[in-house]
């Protein structure tokens, strides 16, 4: 069992080679970004299931969607053009053989996990061990819109379809 230090200190360098080098005070979204992976990582821990690695390439299809939700003020899986959740991730470079994507409107991360939680197919991808790597976006606008993409590497077994739960906050 890893040490509150341990796992703190790894949340710190996986938060420092994702967002590089700080700028004056803490980014607000890249703090609800390591919010969010502790405390997923908290429930993946209690339910026995091996933490979630963060990855720019899901955090870059990810905030695509964030953005694009927040600009259109709704909640939906389809992005700009049409895009899917399966287009994105593979823009990005990622090869995945397993996606799902957590997407809805909440005001900081401890809130979006426990309304996620709380949601029988949310909590399904928060805590499903085919899942290894996690990819977060979070743009503010009217609210704060979120997008979680959840995936494993290797080719797809689907030709790139991607499963998605809708979360309407």
């Amino acid at each position: 069992m890893q040490s509150i230090f341990t796992f703190l200190s790894n949340l710190y360098k996986i938060i420092a080679a994702f967002f590089g080098s700080a700028s004056p005070g803490p980014n607000p979204a890249s703090t609800e970004v390591a919010k969010y992976l502790q405390l997923n990582n908290v429930e993946r821990h209690k339910s026995g299931v091996p933490e979630l690695i963060l990855d720019s390439r899901l955090c870059k299809a990810a905030q695509i969607q964030a953005d694009y939700m927040a600009k259109m003020k709704i909640i939906t899986h389809v992005g700009e053009g049409g895009t899917t959740p399966g287009n994105r991730l593979s823009s990005t470079g990622f090869k995945a053989q397993n996606t799902a994507e957590n997407i809805g409107a909440r005001s900081d991360a401890a809130t979006f996990v426990e309304v996620c939680m709380n949601s029988q197919y949310h909590r399904i991808n928060m805590l499903a061990r085919k899942y290894t790597h996690v990819g977060v976006g979070i743009t503010v606008s009217d609210q704060k819109y979120w997008c979680i993409v959840f995936a494993n590497i290797g080719e797809s077994l689907l030709g790139g379809i991607c499963s998605g739960n809708l979360i309407n906050l």
